[in-house]
């Protein structure tokens, strides 16, 4: 709060982005009587975004097994994550960073690749795209030593496909949407409701399944 009282008086449309803890953290640091600050508790103390670490650790397991029910897990820690922050709130649906596989490494089915960037774009937030991640880099980073990033494209269909993703977040009509929520769907589908405040809405249906299905 100290820091955003004297960032203010230098810039007034400053953006505090925070990186907040996995629930399971929280608890953990809970359970040995140390205080750990909730997302709300950040928002409330004037940060603009956080992570989407609330809801990320049912996503991980999911990637790790593909067992639909790690996703339906995932599917409720997304509407915990929607209801239990403030409105003017945003997250951060980051999938790859220094702490994680890239998604390039998930699967070699190259539609579950392109769903899991699609998605991690759509909703509410600012969007977020890791060193490397728009080249398809499925090497994971090393965080302690100098290391360079290949940023060369060896799948054109893919980074246009990046591109495409990065025009439809850059739209206008972004800045007026308010809810992104769950839809139910079934199989290893995750389906999106974007609300926008004119009262029109989109859905993005993305599908985990690593083969056609009929949603």
């Amino acid at each position: 709060k100290r820091a955003l009282t004297e960032l203010k008086k230098e810039k007034e449309d400053v953006v505090l982005i925070g990186e907040a803890v996995n629930s399971s953290f929280i608890e953990y640091v809970r359970s040995i009587n140390y205080h750990c600050y909730s997302n709300q508790e950040m928002f409330q103390c004037g940060f603009d975004a956080l992570y989407h670490y609330v809801s990320f650790d049912p996503l991980l397991k999911f990637f790790e097994t593909k067992k639909i029910e790690d996703l339906l897990k995932y599917k409720g820690a997304l509407n915990v994550e929607n209801y239990t922050i403030c409105e003017e709130g945003f997250i951060i649906r980051s999938i790859e960073n220094h702490d994680q596989r890239r998604i390039a490494s998930l699967s070699d089915v190259d539609s579950f690749i392109k769903s899991v960037f699609s998605f991690s774009l759509f909703t509410r937030g600012p969007g977020f795209i890791y060193n490397g991640e728009e080249c398809k880099n499925s090497k994971r980073l090393n965080f302690f030593e100098k290391e360079d990033i290949d940023f060369t494209i060896h799948d054109k269909n893919y980074s246009d496909f990046v591109m495409k993703n990065i025009r439809l977040k850059r739209r206008e009509s972004n800045k007026d949407l308010h809810l992104s929520m769950i839809v139910d769907s079934n199989k290893k589908t995750l389906a999106i409701k974007n609300l926008y405040n004119d009262g029109h809405y989109e859905i993005g249906i993305f599908n985990f399944e690593e083969k056609e299905c009929r949603v």
